[in-house]
């Protein structure tokens, strides 16, 4: 059984970060595929809508009128979207908050129990579908781009380090 106490840095998170492209990059970049498939079918669906519009108003097919609408329409929900992002990112990463806080993680055999203040969170074993070592972090991913950050620190020294990932890897996927 391992206990680590730890408080992430926005260097670890920064860590974390980079990895996740890469992951991205492995897995053939399906989910940018799917997410430019979606946006294209979303602008043909808005073309085609105002081309109907146009159309059963008795404007003619030439009239542009409605495209700057359209151009307007689209950045406003792009500064809305940018907007909350950053809005919402000082929550994220405050400061004694859910992910800079000091966290307290048990692994055993069940599982990985992380808990800090105002979060508490258990990931059973088989719910894990890898665990990765990293220069600083060692990553505990429980969906194909997220996943526990711990940082190395956390370790007593490189032998805890590996025994960890032993100890994980050996219980990934098993039920019971």
């Amino acid at each position: 059984m391992f206990k680590l106490d730890y408080t992430l840095s926005r260097a670890h998170l920064a860590s974390f970060q980079k990895i996740v492209p890469q992951r991205m990059r492995a897995a053939n970049r399906t989910l940018w595929r799917g997410a430019l498939a979606l946006w294209l079918i979303l602008i043909l669906m808005s073309a085609l809508t105002i081309l109907a519009v146009t159309q059963v108003k008795g404007h003619a097919p030439d009239d542009i009128s409605v495209f700057p609408g359209f151009i307007i329409g689209m950045g406003a929900m792009l500064a809305t979207w940018s907007y909350r992002v950053a809005t919402m990112r000082k929550y994220w990463l405050r400061d004694g908050g859910p992910t800079l806080a000091v966290h307290k993680t048990t692994a055993d055999e069940a599982g990985l129990h992380c808990a800090t203040p105002n979060f508490d969170s258990i990931c059973r074993w088989p719910a894990v579908l890898e665990v990765t070592e990293h220069k600083d972090i060692v990553v505990v991913w429980i969906e194909a781009f997220h996943g526990f950050v711990i940082p190395r620190a956390a370790f007593a020294d490189d032998a805890s380090v590996r025994a960890f990932l032993d100890i994980a890897r050996e219980r990934i996927g098993k039920v019971g």
